[in-house]
């Protein structure tokens, strides 16, 4: 039956890692330890069972030294922290029914207890293991997430972090080599990292932290790898070292590829799509995905993307998170766009709803790539990012194509060599459709000065549009318009002499 009194055993100064191992359970209901802090300094403390036991540890500060543990001042109980295996976090999981663990910040110098207890009848040996630092060393998972998948795991809710919970883990698996996603959906307090215990000894150590989410005083807070090895992993959510603020955090995991976990690293501001937006980045594969959030306000309008810039492939997707669950869930995916090799990624929607969108870039295959991503609303698109190229050109080509309202833009580049008559037919209609030809003065990919516009044909219906221009040399694109809501197949002529 649990006592007041303490009878400790003395395991030394903690100044690094302590270990001791007992057994509990039975006749023996509770183990008390006695260490020494010498400075002011964290207190963490991890507990391991051999067998699954229902037990609760204490860490306890005696003020006036009567060996009694005195809780009867609310103001200032002698209890400073209690953790057991039945507390229970998270939606989905094994709750560990052999692990409990505290980790206790900013603690005075002196001396400190702690309990293990339990009232199960049945015995089992464990281990106790302590540590002063920061940010806890010592590994134990609340939950088992067992095996990861491409469905999102993560907890429900917002879990609380304090001074006197700094830490909590997460345990899973990869059943064969994959991706790893991560994502923190809370404030900038709290950091989490992947670590993996090489040497099966629950301590993290030097070499066995795989990465940390970047800075979380920034917008990104996820971790997305590719290709890691099949093995057990651990996640370690935890407060700002230096700070310990109060914090929620809600942790998901996944091995889609790509990354289903959606991430506000970024906004496409005005996030109206009111401007033409202008972002760089990089992915590779110590980050796979890069993720833009933005929000139409007031009024439908079109949705403008274009990816380039590109030396290895990668793609683009839009997304509409319906459920606000910050997953990319099955008919959540809008668009994609996965052009082979370096080619421009583009898309180009008709008249979208009000709500909120995300438009995720990502890695295809192995390589790394810088890339620009642009956005708009503009109608007709003022995004030059081609579809195909026709090159250098000097005489007749024929194109086939399709605009409608999920692809209301195709884009055609071609580069004139000296003055020439360039002509163009638009035919094959069964909806209406523009033509118009851009000069790119200025070599940005954009419509976006006033001369840039050349020529164009918008005679409505389904008649054909034509157009005939003597052009000086430069680069140049031929821009295919579904007008409004119209769906139409196509044939368009060219002509260069």
């Amino acid at each position: 039956m649990p006592t007041n009194r303490l009878d400790p055993t003395f395991l030394g100064n903690l100044t690094s890692n302590l270990f001791f191992s007992n057994g509990i359970g039975g006749f023996d209901t509770e183990d008390d330890y006695r260490i020494n802090l010498t400075s002011i300094s964290n207190i963490n403390i991890s507990v391991v069972s051999q067998y699954a036991l229902n037990f609760q540890i204490s860490l306890i500060r005696d003020t006036n030294n009567n060996g009694v543990i005195d809780d009867t001042n609310p103001r200032q109980p002698e209890t400073l922290a209690v953790a057991s295996t039945s507390s229970i976090i998270g939606w989905y999981g094994k709750h560990s029914d052999n692990i409990a663990s505290l980790a206790v910040a900013n603690l005075s110098p002196g001396n400190y207890y702690v309990r293990v207890s339990t009232s199960a009848s049945n015995f089992s040996a464990y281990q106790i293991s302590l540590s002063p630092f920061n940010l806890s060393n010592l590994i134990a998972e609340e939950v088992n997430w067992g095996n990861l998948s491409s469905s999102a795991v993560g907890v429900d809710g917002y879990l609380y972090l304090d001074e006197k919970d700094l830490s909590d883990f997460y345990r899973f698996n990869l059943t064969t080599a994959g991706d790893i996603n991560l994502h923190n959906m809370s404030s900038p307090q709290t950091f989490f990292r992947l670590i993996r215990d090489n040497n099966n000894n629950r301590l993290v150590e030097p070499g066995e932290v795989i990465m940390t989410s970047p800075s979380a005083f920034g917008y990104s807070r996820s971790i997305n790898l590719s290709n890691q090895a099949a093995g057990t992993y651990f996640v370690q959510v935890y407060l700002d070292r230096y700070r310990y603020s109060p914090d929620n955090y809600d942790l998901r995991a996944s091995t889609s590829d790509p990354s289903n976990l959606l991430d506000k690293e970024d906004y496409l501001e005005p996030s109206s799509l009111s401007t033409t937006i202008t972002k760089t980045g990089t992915i590779n594969n110590t980050d796979t995905s890069d993720f833009y959030f933005f929000r139409i306000e007031n009024y439908n309008k079109n949705i403008n993307l274009s990816l380039t810039g590109l030396a290895a492939d990668a793609d683009l997707r839009l997304i509409r998170d319906l459920d606000n669950n910050h997953v990319a869930d099955p008919g959540e995916i809008l668009a994609v766009s996965t052009s082979i090799g370096s080619r421009p990624d583009v898309i180009n929607l008709y008249n979208q709803p009000i709500g909120a969108y995300f438009v995720q870039v990502y890695q295809y295959g192995a390589s790394a790539t810088d890339y620009t991503l642009r956005s708009s609303s503009t109608i007709p698109n003022n995004l030059m990012a081609e579809e195909d190229t026709l090159g250098v050109f000097v005489g007749q080509t024929l194109r086939t194509g399709f605009v409608g309202r999920n692809d209301t833009s195709d884009i055609y580049r071609i580069t004139i060599i000296g003055s020439r008559q360039i002509s163009a037919r638009l035919s094959g209609m069964t909806g209406d459709a523009d033509l118009r030809l851009i000069r790119d003065i200025n070599n940005n990919n954009l419509m976006d000065l006033s001369g840039e516009y050349v020529v164009g044909s918008a005679t409505g219906g389904t008649t054909e549009e034509t157009f005939n221009q003597l052009v000086p040399p430069g680069e140049y694109f031929l821009q295919v318009t579904s007008y409004g809501a119209n769906e139409t197949n196509y044939n368009l002529n060219v002509s260069v002499f």
